[in-house]
């Protein structure tokens, strides 16, 4: 599901029916020729566009309407908003490749779902606490001083993430690195007051009503498909068609997906830590120290 900045409230999508509610069996016959071609060429430059425009968040929501498909307007970021929706019960898990959803407190996390390239992995904030030491609050210390939310620290290095969990709090690591000037330059307000707010009391819709689907409404998307895409009807028959009778056979004739990756309760791990300096920063984390050679003896 994606989530979109918050809008003014857009209008329903039985827009694209005409007046008299008939339902058009072929795009409209004022739509000529040069019109057609305005479409396309006004879709072209849409396409080219850096970021996301009102025109396109309207044409997302209105297709997620027309395919039944419920969605969350968010006031802010997504993952704070995915995270409070899994804490209210009303998902089962987050799809997102964007690791600061444990920051937001996150607990089931998928990555790679929509990349075919890729084998679908998963990772619980019960895991990375049990094997890595990094409950929420430290994996907050963490992604506090990346850069994409605040400039306070400058040329990090490699393995630095994981060492200011280990070094928490943050007062205690402005104190600590303070005197090190070449490659580091700590601004007096950190740990800025701000980032830390956003991480700990996000701005998010705590509506507890549940999601509910629809059939899609195959009219409504066959004017809209023409209108906005300036598909002809025959391409919009075979696009959509498909969809609606897979949609129409049930639930029930479809495979489960389990049956098509490794399942999270088969225990096989990817990732392993070769790194030496990586697994000394997280034995620190859990409080593990190296034995001593006459430990052994």
């Amino acid at each position: 599901m994606k989530y979109l900045p918050r809008g003014s409230p857009e209008e329903s999508p039985m827009r694209y029916l005409p007046r008299d509610n008939a339902v058009p069996q072929a795009l409209p016959s004022a739509l000529d020729e040069s019109e057609a071609d305005l479409r396309k060429l006004r879709n072209q430059k849409l396409r080219d566009v850096d970021g996301v425009t009102d025109e396109m968040k309207s044409q997302v929501m209105d297709l997620l309407r027309l395919f039944g498909v419920p969605f969350v307007v968010c006031p802010m970021e997504a993952e704070a908003q995915c995270a409070t929706l899994e804490q209210l019960g009303l998902v089962q898990g987050i799809i997102t490749d964007d690791s600061d959803i444990f920051a937001f407190g996150g607990k089931k996390v998928y990555k790679n779902m929509f990349k075919d390239s890729k084998f679908v992995e998963a990772y619980f904030a019960a895991d990375l606490e049990r094997e890595l030491g990094l409950d929420q609050e430290r994996m907050f210390g963490t992604w506090v001083n990346s850069f994409d939310i605040t400039d306070d620290l400058k040329k990090p290095k490699k393995v630095s993430a994981d060492e200011l969990a280990a070094l928490s709090p943050l007062e205690r690591f402005k104190l600590t690195h303070q005197s090190i000037r070449r490659n580091w330059n700590v601004s007096a307000i950190f740990p800025n007051p701000h980032v830390i707010k956003a991480y700990q009391y996000p701005d998010t819709d705590k509506s507890t009503a549940r999601f509910s689907w629809s059939v899609p409404d195959l009219a409504n998307l066959r004017v809209f498909c023409g209108q906005e895409f300036g598909w002809p009807i025959d391409t919009v028959n075979s696009k959509l068609l498909p969809v609606v009778r897979a949609v129409s056979r049930g639930f029930q004739a479809q495979t489960r997906i389990d049956g098509y990756f490794t399942s999270y309760n088969d225990n096989i791990k990817y990732a392993k830590i070769r790194s030496k300096r990586l697994k000394a920063v997280v034995n620190d984390i859990k409080g593990l120290k190296k034995p001593r050679k006459h430990e052994h003896d």
